[in-house]
């Protein structure tokens, strides 16, 4: 009985330790971004409802918080005020403001981002991703897929076309723009796996089977409009 009360003790102790150094970690964490605001007094307003700044140290996995986790050190920057002297997602290269983000992000979602076409055309996140703003995306879907995907916009709106003008879809229902094994779609084998989710009705198994819908759906159409 000693023993698990001991061992009680011990286990209570030491989660209360480790949600005390989580609390000064954040205090600390805390002036320090307030000191970055002080002069960045815009991100101040948006970091209000950012998911960056609502973050708390349980979360993060004992990551690092705050400003500098993405910027770097601010101590050379701010004694000398030179912006050369902390790393700015303006100036960084594509490969390097991902690199930054793939330090927290992950998640088995990002792991094609390397070999995803928008990683291979230098595409970097904070060219979609607002990372002070309370909205993750810089414009919403469809819009900002369609600032670079210029065919696609024009083809949704030819006559027969999947309902993305009427607002009834976004573009990364089908595709993951992160990257996936699957030509950038949310399928693990087949493409026709994909257009069965909403077109149950084509999946069959039919009496008269149309071969080219067992091999592949585009062939015989274009899902971003004719």
């Amino acid at each position: 009985m000693k023993t698990k009360l001991s061992f009680v003790s011990i286990m209570v102790f030491f989660l209360c330790l480790s949600g005390f150094v989580g609390v000064v970690d954040a205090a600390r964490v805390q002036e320090n971004d307030q000191s970055c605001l002080g002069c960045h007094d815009t991100m101040a307003l948006e970091e209000v409802g950012n998911i960056h700044h609502r973050l708390r140290p349980f979360e993060t996995g004992g990551t690092q918080m705050g400003c500098e986790a993405c910027h770097g050190s601010g101590e050379a920057h701010m004694e000398e005020g030179d912006p050369a002297k902390i790393f700015s997602f303006k100036t960084a290269s594509a490969d390097q403001a991902s690199e930054t983000c793939l330090k927290c992000h992950q998640s088995l979602q990002m792991a094609d981002w390397n070999f995803s076409d928008h990683s291979l055309e230098d595409v970097a996140c904070t060219d979609c991703h607002n990372v002070h703003a309370e909205s993750s995306l810089v414009k919403p879907d469809p819009q900002l897929c369609f600032d670079c995907h210029k065919d696609v916009m024009v083809k949704s709106n030819f006559p027969s076309h999947h309902p993305i003008r009427e607002g009834k879809m976004t573009c990364s229902d089908c595709h993951d723009h992160h990257g996936s094994r699957m030509n950038n779609l949310k399928s693990l084998e087949r493409l026709n796996d994909l257009c069965y989710k909403c077109h149950t009705d084509k999946q069959g198994p039919f009496i008269f089977e149309h071969a080219p819908v067992l091999e592949d759906c585009s062939i015989c159409h274009d899902a971003h409009g004719t």
